[in-house]
């Protein structure tokens, strides 16, 4: 092979490899920013399945984890039960403290009930001062006991910088009876079971708000 040859090959050589290196920076690249693009996506839907203030579960993504629950209580025959909560008079504390700290006040509730919840409970925020809680399966007696555990977390003031905010709360309950009920039905049920308890007990502006002098 002649020196002319010779450099002809050594060139190609060299350019096929400069190729070679390029392209496989360029699929390491991709790879990477399929990889960044799948996290962000994932966080995306994360994010959006939260709501913003407790990251409780929002409500759209609630009805979901409860379509799946109550199938698998259909299935192995468990009972599901729905605790259904408000606060009481929320719109009247919300002019006396203000936004921000009727917002603080919001995520104070939240973090008092994720104390209380199991690993296998669904616990999330429906909407303004509303919140779910769901026990995969729950006796009768044992609803009953649950409600009292989340009664018993408004039993103490919520600590708000300067102010100790004393309130209350109404609860419904209702549970999964194999008879069809969807998410939405359910949430109907325990949410009318509330209403009747509050109006009953007349529970619509129980609340205080205390300035400390520390």
């Amino acid at each position: 092979m002649t020196e002319y040859a010779l450099w002809i090959v050594s060139g190609l050589s060299l350019i096929l490899m400069i190729c070679t290196v390029a392209l496989y920076r360029q699929h390491r690249l991709f790879r990477h920013e399929r990889h960044t693009r799948i996290k962000l996506e994932s966080k995306l839907r994360h994010l959006a399945a939260l709501d913003p203030l407790t990251h409780l579960p929002n409500r759209a993504a609630l009805l979901e984890q409860m379509r799946v629950l109550l199938k698998l209580a259909h299935r192995h025959h468990k009972t599901p039960a729905l605790l259904y909560m408000n606060i009481n008079d929320f719109k009247t504390i919300h002019e006396q403290l203000g936004p921000e700290q009727a917002s603080q006040l919001l995520v104070e509730v939240a973090d008092r009930l994720r104390g209380i919840v199991r690993e296998s409970d669904l616990l999330g925020r429906l909407g303004n001062d509303e919140f779910l809680l769901v026990a995969d399966h729950c006796t009768e007696d044992g609803s009953s006991n649950l409600a009292i555990k989340v009664m018993a977390q408004f039993n103490r003031p919520f600590m708000l910088e300067q102010q100790a905010v004393s309130i209350s709360a109404s609860l419904g309950i209702a549970r999964y009876t194999d008879c069809g009920e969807n998410a939405d039905e359910l949430i109907s049920r325990a949410c009318d079971s509330m209403k009747q308890i509050r109006d009953s007990l007349g529970l619509t502006s129980k609340h205080s708000i205390h300035q400390n002098t520390y």
